[in-house]
């Protein structure tokens, strides 16, 4: 039976150790230059700002963003990948939807990343979800490409006070 977007489960973690090898497959899956199994490991046991977003199905983990919550105001998204046999099914949408919804609960509301410039299809998803191009990184990925700088941000005047 196939797996519908109402299998999929979101969960949000620190991560745990026994995620580390289902994560590093899933960037070798997704990316060019992957985290190495060592980065990701660190993230997880080391850096007290990284948070996972995880969507599972049937138990294996089929996407994820990763980011560091950066407090007062900031969030940092590292990663955001899905695994090719799940993409184009709303899974990226639902998981920054709910890094978006933790974060603003957390009263960050300044979030930022970085893109591919050829990938055009990441930058609508992200400026569907009110992220806005600010900038060029010239050579960022290996030297060879540029990477698009995106914010979502609150207006200043509309902020929480601490």
């Amino acid at each position: 039976m196939p797996i519908t977007s109402d299998d999929i489960v979101i969960r949000i973690s620190d991560g745990r150790k026994s995620d580390i090898d289902a994560l590093a497959g899933l960037e070798q899956l997704c990316f060019s230059v992957p985290w190495s199994w060592e980065a990701i490991a660190g993230e997880i046991t080391k850096n007290p700002s990284s948070r996972f977003y995880l969507a599972e199905a049937e138990g294996d983990i089929i996407g994820c963003v990763s980011c560091w919550l950066l407090p007062p105001y900031e969030c940092q998204i590292g990663n955001v990948a899905v695994a090719p046999g799940y993409r184009r099914r709303g899974i990226a949408t639902r998981l920054m939807g709910a890094v978006i919804k933790d974060t603003e609960a957390l009263g960050i509301m300044d979030m930022t990343l970085e893109v591919r410039a050829s990938n055009l299809a990441a930058q609508a998803l992200y400026a569907g979800l009110g992220f806005e191009s600010e900038g060029i990184r010239k050579g960022y990925y290996q030297g060879k490409e540029d990477a698009v700088i995106m914010w979502r941000r609150e207006k200043l005047a509309e902020r929480k006070p601490l």
